[in-house]
C-alpha cells in the first residue's frame, strides 16, 4: 500500500503532464517547419536576384567579349570572380538567343580550373530556361518581383561531364539587354542544391543535439516529389547522402501520405498530421 500510493501519484502527474509535453512537441515541429522553409526561401530569393545583377555587368553585353575563351576576357574574369565569390554555383553560361554559347566560367567555386571548353560545342537552343527568359516567362513573387526564370532542381548532363559526378542543381536565368533595351543574350546560373541541403542539415543538427537523432527532415516540391531526404540513420553516414532512386522519383502525395497531400493543396495551411511512415512501415 505504501508502495502503490507514491506510484499512483507519480502516474497521475505523468498523465497530466503528457498533454502539455505533446502540445510542446507539436508546436516545436510546426515552428521548425515554418522556419526551415522561410530560411530556404530567403536563400533562394538571393539567388533569384544574383543572376539579374550579373546581367548588368557591361562585359556581358559587349560583343567583343563573346566567343573569346581567353583568360584575359573581362567577361570570363567576371564569371570566375562570381564563382569564387559566391561559392555555391557549379556553372555560369551566357548564350545568344539562338542557343549558341558566348561565354562560360573556367574555374569552380574553389578557384580550380575546370574543363568547360566542351560547352562551346553544345547548343542550348532547346533549354527551357533560354526559351522562357526570351519570352518573359519568369517566376513572379508576391510583391511584384520578376525578371528571373527558375527551374526546379534537376540533374544536368553537362555539369555531370565537367565535374565527373552526379549533379543536382537549380537553374536561375535572366536576359541580358544592350543599351537600347534589346535582348542580346541570356545568362544562366546553375546553383548546387547543396545550398538547400546544408540548411536542412543545420536544422537536423538542432534535433540531434537535443537527443532526437531519429528525426527525419524531408523537403517536397509542389507536386509532392521528394527533393531532400535527410535521414542520416538510414544512410549510415554522418554526412547527407543523395539517393537518386528517391530524389525526384518518390512522390509522397501519390503514396497517400496525408501531410504531403495536404501540403500540395493550394488552400493548405501549416499544421501537423500523425501517420505511419509509408516507406519504413512504422
Amino acid at each position: 500500500m505504501f508502495g502503490l500510493i507514491p506510484a499512483a501519484v507519480f502516474f497521475f502527474r505523468l498523465e497530466t503532464q503528457s498533454n502539455t509535453f505533446h502540445e510542446f512537441m507539436v508546436t516545436r515541429n510546426i515552428v521548425t517547419a515554418s522556419k526551415l522553409i522561410e530560411t530556404i526561401e530567403r536563400n533562394l530569393f538571393e539567388r533569384y536576384g544574383d543572376v539579374q545583377a550579373f546581367t548588368l555587368n557591361s562585359a556581358a553585353s559587349n560583343p567583343k567579349n563573346w566567343n573569346n575563351p581567353t583568360k584575359d576576357n573581362p567577361l570570363i574574369q567576371a564569371m570566375n570572380g562570381y564563382m569564387t565569390g559566391y561559392g555555391i554555383y557549379d556553372l555560369m553560361v551566357l548564350a545568344d538567343p539562338n542557343g549558341k554559347l558566348l561565354a562560360v566560367n573556367t574555374v569552380n567555386a574553389q578557384g580550380v580550373k575546370i574543363p568547360t571548353q566542351q560547352a562551346y560545342n553544345i547548343s542550348f537552343a532547346n533549354e527551357d530556361w533560354l526559351k522562357n527568359a526570351l519570352s518573359g516567362q519568369f517566376l513572379k513573387g508576391k510583391h511584384g518581383f520578376t525578371g528571373t526564370v527558375v527551374e526546379n532542381v534537376h540533374r544536368h548532363p553537362l555539369i555531370d561531364s565537367i565535374y565527373r559526378k552526379e549533379s543536382y542543381v537549380l537553374t536561375f536565368a535572366a536576359p541580358v539587354k544592350d543599351a537600347s533595351g534589346k535582348i542580346v543574350a541570356v545568362w544562366a546560373n546553375f546553383a548546387d542544391f547543396g545550398l538547400v541541403e546544408d540548411i536542412v542539415g543545420t536544422f537536423y543538427q538542432d534535433y540531434a543535439e537535443d537527443g532526437q537523432k531519429e528525426t527525419e527532415l524531408t523537403i517536397l516540391d509542389k507536386q509532392g516529389n521528394i527533393l531532400v531526404d535527410y535521414d542520416p540513420n538510414a544512410s549510415n553516414s554522418k554526412k547527407y547522402v543523395r539517393d537518386f532512386k528517391v530524389l525526384g522519383q518518390v512522390n509522397l502525395s501519390k503514396l497517400g501520405v496525408q501531410a504531403a497531400q495536404a501540403a500540395v493543396k493550394k488552400d493548405a495551411h501549416g499544421g501537423i498530421v500523425f501517420s505511419w511512415h509509408v516507406r519504413k512501415k512504422n
